[in-house]
């Protein structure tokens, strides 16, 4: 979502996973152009700081260009951009963890990770309809658990290292990625001029946990931290 919002702004090219292990994830707006930073996925994993270097200087004439790194994608180059003062990082989280956990599931289970009503052409990157709601998952306690510490001692790592180094860097909410605020704060920190954001990312799952988990009811019997049980009865009715 926020790959795509930034993307639209007309000084921005934001690119989406270039690391991920399946794929490079160019940005949306060159999917369906001959763009390419690299032969192929083994000439990037051979050499992803050049494929990184690639990356800055193939910008389409913008001032500000990015992508997109989730955990554990390519070491060598989150070591890097961590480092690296002259790269701003934008520190994306979401408050509801047991939602992360449950769409990475349903995610699993589809073989879906990125949805926009468009074809792609990466084989790993389908499209899901609107309103698709029907996938439901079962989730188990002890894994929800290890997949929530795992996210917050990644989270603690980039602070603690962006801290020690004395960097700054942005940290924002998934959600409230929409409002005013948030997006002054993004303007601000990439110095770029305030501008109207689009998004092409679609929401796959509902917000309301219990048609989404097939052992809901007997998921809360087991959760004895309120944080965790507020979590998956949000948005609950």
């Amino acid at each position: 979502m926020l790959s795509s919002m930034l993307n639209s702004h007309p000084s921005v090219l934001c690119h989406h996973e270039l690391y991920n292990p399946e794929g490079i994830h160019y940005a949306l707006s060159l999917r369906d152009t001959e763009f390419s930073l690299a032969i192929n996925q083994q000439q990037r994993d051979k050499d992803p700081l050049g494929f990184l270097a690639r990356t800055w200087a193939h910008a389409q004439g913008m001032p500000c260009v990015g992508f997109k790194m989730t955990h554990k994608q390519n070491q060598q180059v989150f070591d890097y951009a961590i480092n690296d003062p002259s790269i701003k990082k934008i520190v994306l989280h979401r408050n509801n963890q047991v939602k992360v956990h449950v769409s990475k599931l349903i995610a699993e289970k589809n073989g879906i990770w990125e949805s926009y009503g468009l074809q792609e052409h990466a084989p790993t990157v389908r499209t899901l309809p609107i309103g698709n709601t029907s996938t439901r998952v079962t989730v188990e306690l002890t894994k929800l658990e290890q997949d929530i510490a795992m996210n917050r001692a990644f989270y603690q790592e980039i602070t603690h290292r962006l801290t020690q180094s004395k960097q700054p860097y942005l940290k924002l909410e998934y959600e409230s990625l929409t409002q005013q605020d948030t997006l002054e704060k993004l303007f601000h920190f990439l110095a770029i001029a305030p501008h109207a954001l689009t998004t092409r990312s679609q929401k796959q799952n509902l917000t309301d946990l219990k048609h989404n988990i097939d052992n809901f009811s007997a998921l809360l019997r087991q959760v004895q931290d309120d944080e965790l049980y507020r979590q998956l009865t949000d948005n609950v009715t």
